[in-house]
């Protein structure tokens, strides 16, 4: 159970970081948020307004 919970917490970790990585990427290349927002929706499955609170 413990080790479920950890496996779970760092596959999330992993994907917050993955995230913060695109955002950080695409900024660098002077991507527009509406980029970013499509990237995110593309590459991490999240709806328009999980990925406008992201960025």
């Amino acid at each position: 159970m413990i080790k479920s919970k950890t496996k779970n917490l760092g596959i999330k970790q992993e994907r917050e970081q993955g995230i913060k990585t695109v955002i950080n990427a695409l900024r660098a290349v002077h991507a527009t948020d509406e980029q970013i927002i499509t990237a995110l929706m593309t590459e991490y499955n999240l709806s328009r307004e999980e990925a406008q609170k992201r960025i």
